[in-house]
């Protein structure tokens, strides 16, 4: 033990206050013998003023409470601050007590008291011997640091163990009430000073709590943030990180995955501490919590390795003790401000997250003039919320996390403990609605999005679930958008009966198979009396222009533009030149007197062909890529030109990127090929990696302020029962940053914001040249192969009704390549992050199947 030991017994209901600095003791015992009996209200706030951590270890033995009590030193006599802080260390079970304290033992090395809680001070009231330690660092320093055992077994074991041996069994909710009460008692406890908490857990994260639930488990549920204790001896770093087994017993236990225990429970970690057993494990460690290492795609995690303890604990020497400390200072000294930063970073996102709301998201069914609140919800504890309160000076009440029961079941979702369903998942981020709520997730996804795809002209996101359903919105926000700027909104409700409001689309484009997607593309085999009698196309559809590499050069494809009667294209005699290069083909709008802008000039005719009670609504373009419609490349310069048209009409432009969009074509929006900006656009498919559902669509502020106004009705009402939904949102977020981030994404080029080539031009200028290949197109991620009818057996049948590459795919799947054919169209579909050395594989294997 430490220091000069001296002994008292006890008695029940004995209280004893003791001044550690005199040497006459430093346990404070309060036990009121039935008072641990009472029914206690449940508290429902969490004091945010104050920051709270959790200590957490990746097994037993790894230096956890030594640990503790260097942060609490430094924390409490921190010269440079020339004033400390008062911090309480709250051990909330402990087994062996009381002959080994580890109360005890922070309390002597920053010169503080040891307290008792009602469930530990039973052993000592059947026990009678209790250990004082002299102030081992700071004998002349103000006692501000106080250590509590709240619950304790005598036996060395697990806490599921001694409670089968000893009795005294404790539920979770005891424990996580009693937590709560001795952090909001801290808060209220000292007037003004500055405090810190600390709570110090038992064993290993997956560690069983007297219940036999997992301590991780059973704490999650808090949402403190927590530093890990790593492990220096040897097996550390799988233990630490990713690691398998844990023993079940009291000693010697190893984790099974502690800090992705940890992180996939939505718990957040500032640093990681290790002892340097001379292993060299805190290097490793450090190595694999680094963004981009390995697949690693989380924030880096600092890691801190600190000299080795002397041999064992029962034979320290408080000199031997004191020249640990002292070496580690200045570690402890980083460690402490991460974790002070890292909270005032936490109370800063959750005070701005209202404001960030108000200005970037969509609510459903929502009249935002009407809104005089927005909740954020910053976590859930089974059928609860952790919801944020910004306090109030005046009435003295601190910044905190208040819980509120679920009533609403989370939009009627809710049916059982989402724990269990989604324990893979972010704990804090787990089925919350987003219905005038915001919480981190989904505003962390907003900001992306409007500072990456939409930079420049988005300025609101709402959230559905697929992107059939993110254009059936999209539309919805252009015809009010539509009828708002041409006052059409005011007329009587005989001539609004007889208006109607068509929009204008590309043939060959699809946009979902819901009713109103679907009727807002032209006739085609996804939308026969067969697949919806129902189906009602509701626009004029124009042909399309397309480019693609034909017989080694890039070239324009005007056969679909019919040559008589009254058409989009103009100037037909035109000859179209080829180009060497893709990009000499698409930059084309950048010059005004360009002769393909004369080609494909737009018919002013065609908008204002409808100018009684029939309007054209809204421009709706698959940018582009035609997915679904036989992937074709639509010329970039031919859809620009339309926008630019629509613009000056005032008619919305939507901009379908749900298969286009999110670096799919090479870029994080298709519509930089063309160069312009939509009023709308939609996102799905690559938005969360192809894990979850989840859709976006985006709208300019125009666009929004004409769904504002001082009635109910008048707002956006629509909505979908899991807007937002957070593990889908967090998914996004990865995604998104995986693609965005070239220290994650390497085909990312940074310079100019857009991926690699992938696709090795010589290999597919070659496999154009090819007699059966028709049209090759390389762009982004994608590879398009269409195959040549004419001259074939199945001349008659072009499109998706042809099976002609059947044979050339299933020679293909022998060769280990799975495809999916359009008809007489092959394609390829990589990941963004897919190397170029893949894709030169891949088409080395193509040109092995397909005929010279």
């Amino acid at each position: 033990m430490l220091g000069q030991v001296s002994r008292t017994s006890f008695k029940p209901g004995l209280k004893l206050f003791i001044d550690l600095r005199t040497k006459q003791g430093i346990r404070f015992l309060s036990s009121d013998g039935e008072s641990h009996k009472r029914q206690r209200p449940q508290p429902r706030s969490l004091n945010l003023s104050i920051p709270s951590y959790v200590v957490w270890g990746s097994g037993t033995n790894v230096g956890k409470t030594l640990i503790s009590a260097g942060i609490c030193n430094f924390l409490s006599k921190d010269q440079a601050r020339m004033v400390g802080r008062r911090v309480v260390v709250i051990l909330h079970d402990r087994r062996g007590f009381p002959e080994d304290s580890d109360a005890d033992t922070v309390a002597a090395v920053c010169g503080g008291r040891s307290e008792v809680g009602e469930h530990a001070s039973q052993i000592l009231i059947n026990g009678p011997e209790v250990s004082y330690f002299p102030d081992l660092l700071h004998q002349d320093q103000a006692c501000n640091v106080l250590a509590r055992t709240e619950f304790a077994w005598s036996h060395a074991v697990g806490p599921h163990l001694a409670v089968q041996m000893e009795g005294r069994a404790v539920s979770d909710e005891q424990i996580l009430q009693r937590l709560q009460e001795e952090l909001s008692t801290f808060g209220e406890r000292g007037g003004g000073a500055k405090k810190f908490a600390i709570i110090e857990t038992a064993g290993a994260v997956n560690s069983p709590a007297p219940s036999g639930t997992s301590q991780v488990d059973l704490l999650r549920d808090l949402r403190l943030p927590g530093i890990l204790i790593g492990d220096g001896q040897i097996g550390g770093i799988s233990s630490t990180v990713s690691g398998k087994g844990m023993g079940t017993g009291g000693g010697g236990e190893k984790d099974w995955r502690a800090m992705e225990s940890l992180l996939l429970r939505g718990i957040d970690i500032s640093c990681i501490v290790m002892l340097d057993m001379g292993l060299r494990n805190e290097e490793a460690v450090a190595n694999m919590v680094k963004k981009g290492f390995g697949g690693y795609t989380g924030k880096s995690i600092p890691v801190f390795g600190l000299p080795p303890l002397p041999r064992r604990r029962s034979n320290f020497s408080a000199a031997a003790l004191r020249s640990w400390f002292l070496q580690c200072q200045d570690k402890f000294e980083k460690v402490t401000k991460l974790m002070e930063a890292d909270h005032k970073e936490r109370l800063q996102l959750l005070a701005s997250a209202e404001e960030r709301a108000r200005s970037s998201v969509w609510w459903p069914f929502t009249q935002h003039d009407l809104v005089q609140s927005v909740t954020h919800i910053d976590a859930r504890a089974g059928e609860d919320w952790w919801v944020y309160s910004k306090g109030s000076m005046s009435r003295e009440a601190p910044p905190a996390l208040l819980r509120w029961m679920d009533g609403a079941a989370s939009w009627w979702t809710q049916r059982m403990d989402v724990g269990d369903m989604a324990m893979f998942c972010s704990q804090r981020t787990r089925m919350r609605q987003l219905y005038r709520q915001e919480k981190e997730d989904g505003g962390g996804l907003t900001e992306r999005i409007l500072k990456g795809p939409a930079r420049g002209w988005g300025s609101r996101v709402f959230f559905s679930d697929d992107g059939s359903t993110a254009v059936e919105v999209a539309l919805k926000m252009a015809m009010r958008k539509f009828m708002r700027t041409h006052s059409l909104l005011e007329k009587s409700p005989e001539e609004l009966s007889k208006l109607k409001v068509r929009i204008m689309g590309l043939k060959g484009s699809y946009h979902g198979d819901t009713l109103g997607a679907m009727n807002a593309q032209a006739p085609s085999v996804f939308t026969g009396f067969k697949q919806m009698p129902w189906y009602d196309p509701k626009g004029v559809w124009l042909d399309i222009p397309t480019l693609a590499i034909v017989k080694g050069e890039w070239r324009i494809d005007l056969s679909a533009i019919p040559q008589a009667g009254k058409q989009l294209l103009t100037c037909r005699s035109v000859r179209c030149p080829p180009w060497p290069r893709r990009t000499e083909s698409i930059s084309r709008h950048i010059s005004t007197t360009c002769p393909m802008r004369r080609l494909i000039s737009c018919d002013q005719q065609v908008f204002d062909a409808y100018r009684q009670n029939i309007k054209i609504g809204a421009l709706v373009l698959e940018i582009a890529m035609h997915g679904a419609g036989g992937m074709d490349f639509i010329d970039p310069l031919f859809q620009r030109i339309l926008a630019e048209e629509a613009t000056k009409r005032r008619i919305p432009v939507i901009a379908d990127e749900v298969f286009s969009g999110m670096w799919r074509l090479g870029m994080q929006t298709a519509c930089s090929m063309g160069g312009f900006h939509p009023d709308i656009a939609c996102y799905s498919k690559l938005l969360t990696g192809g894990t979850v559902p989840l859709a976006l669509t985006v709208a300019s502020e125009d666009v929004f302020q004409a769904f504002t106004g001082s009635e109910k009705s008048e707002a956006l009402l629509h909505g979908h029962s899991y807007t937002a939904h957070p593990i889908g949102c967090s998914v996004a977020i990865a995604a998104f940053d995986i693609f965005s981030d070239p220290e994650l994404n390497p085909n990312l080029s940074a310079k100019q914001d857009k991926l690699v080539e992938l696709w090795p031009m010589d290999k597919v200028v070659a496999l154009s040249q090819r007699a059966v290949v028709k049209r090759v197109v390389p762009l982004g991620t994608v590879l398009v192969l269409e195959l040549q009818t004419v001259g074939s057996s199945e001349q008659a049948f072009e499109g998706y009704a042809s099976s002609l590459a059947k044979p050339y795919v299933e020679k293909l799947r022998e060769r280990g390549i799975f495809l999916r054919p359009l008809g007489n169209v092959m394609y390829v579909m990589v990941t963004p992050t897919t190397s170029p050395s893949k894709c030169r594989e891949i088409l080395d294997l193509i040109a092995d199947v397909i005929p010279a």
